[in-house]
């Protein structure tokens, strides 16, 4: 994209946040605006390029049979399990695990934990047991597993321009050689996965991208998107946010035409699909608090959590959707 083309995503960007004040007053107020981009790349540096000084957040992986919550401190994680309730209300936590870094990533497989810190990779059981390193990275972030494979988004921690390169790494559960499976000179936010393939999407090059499980050439199945981020997979479809429109976008798995699901100016962040579609936490408030929102079978957006003045994190065990907010966790009707 050259400037003048930069320059009218900008305004494009401007009118969207002011359109968004009008309609949710003054808490939705925008944030002050970057100095004006020379081109996509600046853009992308500017908005979307992960910093070494990123706070950590809250981690929330619910299968089955429990929920486990990394809840995030300055210099430490404590890993809790809470067993599922009967009711809409979370039990009481069960510590399993203390870490000396903060959790970037967690996914859950084989009766263990998979856990991206500042430099590590980390196995932790969930019945109790060591907590084992299986691989040292550069700054490892969005993990996922299959239980005889560990995917995890590395990103450079020593930039030579202005964005860091991340790449998509396959590590064995058990230890031994890694494959680098894809790469990015920009930001890669998350991986999905299926029983063959690996999808994530490059956000510099506005391309969704699929590569087998144990290496080999990547395919893109969509190109000039918007800024595509987060992503995620079920039922054969892909699903994923585009930051330039601030809309959701969805593709089946084996590729076509995407197709544009909804559109929201407060954005979209802890995006989860499951049976009951898509869910998702704004990334600004909207009249001053957050709510957990799904995407119904009419296309329109609805609330179904109370209002918080934050959400942490939000998962799925396929049935059930769980969030959580200020160190607690609970299941949503």
């Amino acid at each position: 994209m050259n400037r003048a083309g930069s320059v009218a995503l900008l305004g494009a960007a401007i009118a969207a946040s002011l359109g968004a004040y009008w309609l949710f007053g003054e808490e939705a107020r925008p944030r002050p605006l970057p100095p004006v981009p020379q081109d996509d790349l600046e853009l992308v540096a500017a908005l979307f390029d992960a910093s070494p000084a990123e706070a950590p957040r809250d981690q929330l992986v619910a299968t089955p049979e429990a929920v486990y919550l990394a809840r995030a401190a300055d210099r430490a994680v404590t890993v809790m399990t809470v067993t599922q309730p009967a009711t809409d209300d979370a039990g009481l936590p069960r510590i399993i695990a203390h870490l000396d870094a903060p959790a970037r990533g967690m996914a859950y497989a084989s009766g263990a934990l998979w856990i991206s810190t500042t430099r590590s990779v980390l196995r932790v059981p969930v019945g109790g047991g060591e907590v084992r390193p299986i691989a040292v990275l550069g700054r490892p972030r969005s993990i996922a597993c299959d239980g005889t494979s560990v995917f995890v988004v590395d990103v450079d921690p020593t930039p030579t321009g202005l964005t860091h390169a991340n790449t998509v790494v396959h590590i064995p559960a058990a230890g031994g050689e890694r494959v680098i499976l894809g790469r990015s000179d920009g930001e890669i936010t998350n991986v999905a996965l299926d029983d063959a393939s690996v999808y994530w999407a490059d956000r510099l090059e506005g391309t969704i991208v699929a590569a087998p499980k144990g290496g080999g050439t990547p395919r893109v199945l969509a190109s000039d998107r918007g800024l595509p981020g987060p992503i995620a997979l079920h039922g054969g479809a892909l699903t994923w946010v585009e930051k330039r429109s601030e809309s959701l976008w969805t593709m089946p798995t084996a590729g076509g035409t995407p197709t544009r699901l909804t559109q929201d100016f407060a954005g979209f962040a802890e995006l989860v699909v499951d049976a009951r579609g898509a869910s998702w936490v704004p990334e600004e408030a909207v009249e001053g608090v957050f709510h957990v929102l799904s995407l119904g079978d009419a296309g329109e957006a609805a609330a179904i959590s109370p209002a918080a003045r934050s959400i942490d994190a939000i998962a799925s065990d396929g049935t059930h959707l769980y969030w959580a907010h200020d160190g607690q966790v609970g299941r949503l009707p």
